[in-house]
Order: C-alpha cells, then structure tokens, then sequence
C-alpha cells in the first residue's frame, strides 16, 4: 500500500498523536479493519480503519486515492473502547 501525507497534517500529527503519518506505511495490513467515517460532511469519502503496528493498535483516518494509494490524514493509537470493538469484529 502507497501512503503519502501532506506535510503540514503530518507535522500536525507528531504534535497531536506523537507519530508520524509515513509510519501507516507499517500497519499490518493483514490485521487491518475499515469503514466509512460518515460522521461529518468532510467534501470527500474518508476512511477510518484499525490495524496493528508491532504490538499496538493505531486508528488511522485516510482518503482512498485508488486501490493501491491512500492519503493519510490522522494516526493515532487506539483508545481502550476502540482496542475492545476491535476484539469484538
């Protein structure tokens, strides 16, 4: 999978999250788990999706360019309530 982020989100979100967008790179996409975030009006179809990098599970926010390439827009690790749905898919 192509991940590419904008900069400024990515600076963004080492400030915010403590990671870097170009680490989604590493998710396992084996484990990997999304859907649509249909909770606002974003003017594009975002995609919020739960994946594991090492031993952690991370929440990342994207957009789906095509098939293989996706832009980043947040990574962050999942909450205690996110890991338990997780568990439960």
């Amino acid at each position: 999978m192509n991940v590419t982020c904008d900069p400024k989100k990515d600076a963004l979100n080492i400030r915010n999250h403590h990671i870097s967008l170009n680490e989604a790179k590493r998710l396992e996409w084996d484990t990997f788990v999304a859907g649509e975030d249909a909770r606002f009006a974003y003017g594009e179809m975002r995609m919020v999706g739960f994946g594991y990098i090492v031993l952690t599970l991370y929440c990342l926010v994207y957009v789906e360019i095509d098939d293989e390439n996706w832009r980043a827009i947040s990574l962050r690790t999942a909450t205690k309530r996110e890991i338990n749905d997780y568990a439960k898919a």
